[in-house]
């Protein structure tokens, strides 16, 4: 087997790097790599050169992926063409030590986390402590910063299941307004943080970017690496091998069924709250 692994000890440029060697391989119809292991973010991108595997799905293994991310990920014009390996998502590090000092619950709404940036930074103020941010929103000066203003606009949707606003909706405009007011008014240092879901407009409702990395099949190789590929395929996004991944490393899995696993493989095994 044969890996090309792009590190940031290896490449001055990861993230172009990354994206130019993958389109140059798959647009050329390239037979050099069997299996692919692809940022879920060009999905849509580059689906086309990855094999259907809707048939070799079995409904059992449809069943374990249809219920979470890999479904809005994964299907494109219909068909099945990857799955993911593993996924992520942005949550809220709330300072504790901070908290606790000064009687303040973790925020669960914007407001909140204004008000009690703004109450605590008052009083560390007072106290001669001026080195503290209120809020860092990871909003650097590349690419990254789209996903964070993304994730802010669709937490102001009115409903959990409601779709995303579009941007220039009233949802839209009240959010960037409310970013721009913490932006403006707040923004720890300290090393003791508790980990929750992002916050969102109103209590119960929130919004992050999920991340991570889909497996797809190089649909240019021929009969007999494919035969072998969808073997490995089949190895590496069972449930077995994802529970595995789970447990052992905290490796988060696209398969909702496995954080209700009776073997203490549930979300707070991992620090987060259901």
């Amino acid at each position: 087997m044969e890996v090309n692994l792009h590190t940031f000890t290896n490449s001055s440029n990861l993230a172009y790097d990354y994206r130019s060697e993958l389109e140059h391989l798959l647009k050329k119809g390239s037979d050099k790599y069997d299996i692919y292991f692809y940022d879920i973010t060009y999905s849509t991108k580059y689906y086309e050169y990855f094999m259907d595997i809707t048939d070799l799905m079995s409904e059992e293994q449809k069943s374990w992926y249809s219920t979470g991310v890999a479904s809005q990920t994964c299907i494109l014009n219909g068909r099945w063409v990857g799955l993911p390996v593993n996924i992520n998502y942005r949550i809220l590090y709330s300072n504790t030590n901070l908290l606790k000092k000064h009687k303040r619950e973790i925020p669960t709404t914007w407001d909140e986390l204004l008000e009690t940036g703004k109450y605590i930074l008052n009083k560390e103020k007072d106290e001669g402590n001026t080195d503290l941010i209120g809020y860092n929103g990871f909003i650097p000066e590349y690419e990254t910063n789209l996903s964070s203003v993304e994730e802010f606009i669709y937490s102001y949707r009115d409903y959990i299941f409601s779709p995303y606003p579009d941007y220039q909706s009233d949802e839209a405009i009240n959010a960037l307004k409310k970013l721009k007011e913490i932006k403006n008014e707040i923004s720890s240092v300290n090393s003791v943080y508790t980990k929750t879901n992002l916050v969102g407009g109103k209590n119960g409702l929130s919004g992050t970017t999920i991340g991570g990395y889909n497996i797809g099949i190089n649909n240019n190789i021929n009969k007999s690496h494919k035969r072998l590929a969808i073997e490995a395929f089949k190895f590496i996004t069972s449930k077995a091998t994802q529970k595995k991944y789970l447990i052992k490393s905290q490796t988060l899995s696209a398969i909702d069924s496995l954080y209700d696993d009776p073997e203490k493989c549930n979300s707070r095994r991992y620090g987060f709250e259901n």
